[in-house]
């Protein structure tokens, strides 16, 4: 019998993966002209047979093995093709992304509605007090920090140059001069700040009783400071007059009375100016940390507010839609692009077992040819008629029964997956432009 790993390599090149042998080599390896020498017919026969036989079972190992491969590929299709599954996947997707849709229109009509509330309280408090040739003051928090801290500054400038004016006739020196400076100047600093902040922006309010009210509490308030500073500078005075002795309050408020502007010395009238432009200045400063007209910057901060949450309310929304969006539409055209592999492995598949089919027929056909080609040159080497019989093959093996499969449902399926999508899309477009603003607002 002939040794098929020797000869693999004597092969046909040919498109047939079931390759037939070489004839003229077959019939050098199987020595016919020895057999033909010896005459003996039945012993070729069966050679030849036994060779071409080995061959054939050879291949239909390999078609039966090409069948199974075959028939996984499929059954693989089949299952990818399952549309009820694939079709409540992409129904949850696009259920998933409609709540989404709705959880962020909620969002955004509640913004909406606080934004519509706050502005019609600022458009009513802004007619009642005819404010619509003023724009309201808004501050942030750094803002209000960094004006008290200037304010502060203010106080310790005050209580340094001061102090070195009590100094003179403090037994402590300077520092007692400045510790007694500085509760004078926070007198000083304090009452003009609070006038400023809480009497001075009622002088333009709309309401006379209130405007009169705050024109008298400010004419009020700088009498005050006038007292405060010209006591302070007579202390001063009265303080240098007896170095070390602590003067009688009574009797500088007295003095201060008869004359205010008898100062004595350069020292207290450099105090008493120094402290009126510091409060001055106080007053200037704080006067810029507060509604030039009462509540109008608080109820402009809430609107403004209201207008942002708005708007990050929109741009979240918008942000969370095309995520949402870009993710289900992700799943859907996965799942679209698996349905048309599918589809597309089956058709590939059933054309590959068809064509299998027809190169192992080709096979056979060609196997028995060989046999009668062979057997031929026999007789050719005898010289005489030789009687041989028909070489038997085996009847091609069935094709396994195919897994269940509807074209029509997969048709369908893709359809639904690709309107599925088309739809995603055109939700989307519709949820976003409900969220963005109208045209109006953005200007």
């Amino acid at each position: 019998m002939l040794d098929l790993k020797a000869t693999r390599h004597n092969l046909h090149s040919t498109t047939n993966r079931f390759a037939r042998p070489d004839v003229q080599q077959l019939v050098r390896q199987l020595r016919l002209e020895t057999f033909a020498a010896d005459g003996s017919d039945e012993a070729v026969e069966l050679a030849v047979r036994t060779d071409l036989k080995q061959r054939v079972t050879d291949a239909l190992a390999e078609f039966n093995g090409q069948l199974q491969v075959n028939a996984r590929r499929l059954k693989d299709a089949s299952e990818a093709t399952v549309s009820v599954q694939i079709e409540h996947e992409a129904i949850i997707g696009r259920v998933a992304f409609r709540a989404l849709v709705d959880r962020n229109r909620a969002r955004i009509e509640g913004a909406e509605k606080r934004f519509a509330q706050i502005e019609r309280q600022l458009d009513r408090f802004v007619t009642e007090n005819a404010l619509q040739d003023t724009s309201p003051m808004l501050f942030s928090l750094a803002e209000r920090l960094l004006g008290f801290a200037i304010i502060t500054v203010f106080w310790l400038i005050e209580a340094v140059a001061n102090g070195f004016f009590f100094a003179e006739g403090s037994t402590g020196g300077l520092f007692g001069g400045v510790t007694q400076a500085a509760a004078l100047s926070a007198v000083n600093i304090g009452v003009a700040s609070i006038t400023s902040f809480f009497i001075l922006p009622y002088t333009g309010h709309v309401r006379a009783i209130k405007r009169m009210l705050a024109i008298a509490g400010v004419a009020l308030s700088v009498a005050l400071l006038a007292m405060i500073n010209l006591t302070i500078a007579h202390y001063r005075d009265a303080f240098a007059a007896s170095p070390g002795v602590d003067p009688d309050i009574r009797l500088v408020w007295a003095g201060m009375l008869q004359a205010p502007f008898g100062l004595q010395s350069m020292s207290s009238w450099l105090l008493l100016t120094a402290g009126l432009l510091l409060a001055g200045l106080a007053m200037w400063k704080v006067s810029g940390l507060r509604d030039p007209y009462p509540g109008y910057g608080r109820l402009a901060q809430r609107h403004e507010s209201a207008r942002l949450d708005l708007a990050y309310a929109r741009s979240d929304a918008l942000d969370d839609l095309q995520d949402a969006h870009d993710e289900a539409a992700e799943q859907l055209n996965e799942r679209l692009k698996k349905l048309i592999e599918a589809k597309e492995q089956r058709q590939m598949a059933l054309q590959s077992r068809e064509r299998l089919r027809q190169e192992f027929t080709e096979f056979l056909d060609g196997i028995r040819d060989d046999y009668r080609r062979l057997m031929a040159i026999y007789q050719q080497q005898v010289g005489r008629p030789v009687a041989y019989g028909a070489l038997e093959t085996p009847a091609i093996p069935p094709f396994p029964a195919e897994p269940p499969f509807d074209p029509v449902a997969l048709e369908q399926t893709i359809s639904a997956m690709r309107a599925a999508i088309r739809d995603l899309d055109d939700e989307h477009a519709k949820a976003s432009a409900s969220v963005r603003p109208p045209k109006a607002a953005e200007t």
